[in-house]
Formats: C-alpha cells, structure tokens, sequence
C-alpha cells in the first residue's frame, strides 16, 4: 500500500476526523451546486438538486451558501464541466471513472445527455459512497443510468488500483481486468492537494497505467514570492491575506484534511507532474482564463466584508483544471 506518510502517523481519531472532513466538504460543495442550479434554473444541475433535496440536513444546513461561494461554483462547474464534455464528446470512451466523486451528479449529468452504453465508475471513501448510496436510493436518479460505486481510501494507492479493476470476461473470478486505456477517461477533483507529493505522484503513474485521457482538478498552494515581477505574482502578493484567502486557507488547515505536498506551488508544476507520469499531451488552465463568459451569479456585497471580485479573481487564479492524454485532445481555451 502507498498511504501518504503523513497519514501513516495519524492516530485513528484523527484519521476518522479526516474522513469526517471529507464528508462534510463533499456536503458543502454539493449544496453550493444544488443552490446553484435552483437559482439559476440551470439544466446542467438537475442532477445535483435532486441529490441535495434527497440528502438528510440538520437546522441551519439548508441555507443558501453566501453570494462568493455561488459565484466560484459557477466558474468551477462552467469550467470542469465544458472540459469533461470536450473529452467525452471526442473520445467517445466506453468508461468514465470519477476518482473522488463526492455527492454530486457530475457523471449522472453525463449520462443523461450522453451514449447510454458508455459505464460509468465513482470511486470515492467509503463513508461518502455509503451516503451517495442512501440519495441514489432515494430519487428516480439510480433508476437512469449504470451508474457504479466503488469504495477506497483516497490515500492509498493500491486500495485505488484495486477499485480501478473491472470483473474480468473470462471464467477466472480471481483475476480481474484494469480499466481499458484505450478507451476510458479518469475525471479527479479535488483529490491530489490533500495527499503528500509521493502519493500525487503514483496516482498520476496509475492514471496513465489505467486511462487514455486523465482531468484533474486542484487547487494551487499560495505562493508570492517577496520579489515577484510578473503581475499575477503582485496581485498574489496583494490579495494573499483577503478574507477569502484566510476562508481559503482555514478550510484546509482543518485536522488531518491539510493541503499536502501533492498540492502544486503553479501550473507550470501541473503540467511538469504530468509530463513527468508519462502523459504525451498536457493542458493546464485556471477557471480565470475563461472568467469573462458572462455570469448568471453577480456581485453581491461589494466592498461590504472584502472585494469580492478581487478574492473571486485569487481563487479562479489558484483552482486549476489539467488534461493528460496519450493523444492531443481538443479542449476549449
């Protein structure tokens, strides 16, 4: 087993407050996609409010997250979502596996407006998939598609390899047959940042093993270096202590759920990890480089709290999306 060595010291409370974490940010991003989607009326996100609506909430939870969150969902799903549809609709795989799937709809989006043939693989912490289980169970959603769940420890990598395995055709039952490469996709959110760098690196090593074309989506580790030249350094260097900022870094400070050394300091790391993994075709980009499509989500409480269009841009700055393939893949800019 490869767990992250920062794991490995965890005591068993903590570990179960890690897990806990995981939990409740897999609640939290769910509810901001659900809001999302009943505010905006988004067809995309049917999936996601059906969910949200079918999941137990305590007094409190059900509230509409504040205007910044909404805005920076909507920048993410705008963004993960055009990705996944360019792949998909170029390669036509025959499997999409989401690795760290949460609670949301994403694949269930997917295959609502895709090929019905295509099977479809969540592989998340065994916690979460219990809960998506007990929604799925809930709505018509599980009655739509072959929607598969599997259970695995994150930060291991063998427990992932083995979830990766497919039930083999032939009569053996204890051999079984790794995801076609030549014909599947691997969609990761938010998964890498929390492990340590030698566990970001065997699973990107996995990902080329088990997939034709890899989508990573992550989140970058402050960095303002003290003499930074280039404007997108400056304004690092400016916003690094705004309120969303400190949100930001307060988030993931929490127990065992730290940014981990597998969270890259830049894109140009991004792209070299994944060269690195043997990938022949790399793309990395910030939600901000396609910040200028027109929100539905606007301003809400400008120059209130904080200036949120500064902190929306340091967070589209440091969340960035990155496709790995054995092939040039079109992806929109």
């Amino acid at each position: 087993a490869m767990a992250s060595s920062s794991e490995k010291g965890l005591s068993a409370s903590r570990q179960g407050v890690f897990v806990a974490d995981v939990c409740l940010t897999a609640v939290d991003s769910l509810r901001a996609k659900a809001w999302l989607a009943r505010l905006t009326k988004d067809p995309d996100g049917a999936e996601d409010l059906a969910l949200w609506e079918a999941c137990p909430k305590k007094k409190g939870e059900n509230k509409v997250p504040s205007p910044l969150a909404l805005r920076f969902c909507e920048s993410r799903c705008r963004v993960l979502r055009r990705c996944v549809d360019d792949v998909v609709d170029a390669l036509r795989p025959s499997l999409v596996a989401n690795v760290g799937a949460g609670l949301d709809g994403e694949l269930l989006r997917r295959a609502r407006r895709g090929d019905a043939r295509m099977r479809l693989l969540e592989v998340d912490f065994e916690e979460v998939v219990d809960l998506k289980r007990r929604l799925l169970s809930t709505t018509l959603l599980h009655a739509q598609t072959t929607l598969e769940l599997r259970a695995a420890d994150l930060r291991d990598v063998a427990a992932l390899r083995r979830a990766l395995l497919l039930p083999s055709s032939s009569s053996s039952k204890e051999e079984g047959d790794a995801v076609s490469s030549s014909s599947s996709v691997g969609l990761c959110e938010m998964v890498l940042p929390y492990v340590d760098d030698e566990t970001a690196r065997a699973t990107r090593l996995l990902a080329r093993e088990r997939f034709d074309c890899w989508i990573e989506f992550g989140v970058l580790r402050a960095s303002s270096p003290p003499n930074a030249k280039d404007d997108d350094a400056k304004d690092d260097a400016k916003d690094k202590d705004d309120a969303f900022g400190s949100a930001l870094s307060a988030g993931f400070a929490r127990s065992g759920a730290a940014l981990g050394s597998g969270a890259s300091e830049s894109r140009d790391a991004v792209h070299a990890a994944l060269t690195a993994a043997g990938f022949r075709y790399v793309a990395v980009r910030s939600l901000e480089a396609r910040a200028s499509a027109k929100e539905a989500i606007g301003p809400l409480y400008e120059g209130e709290l904080f200036d949120e269009d500064a902190a929306l841009r340091l967070a589209r700055r440091r969340y960035v999306v990155a496709v790995g393939a054995r092939r040039a893949v079109a992806v929109a800019a």
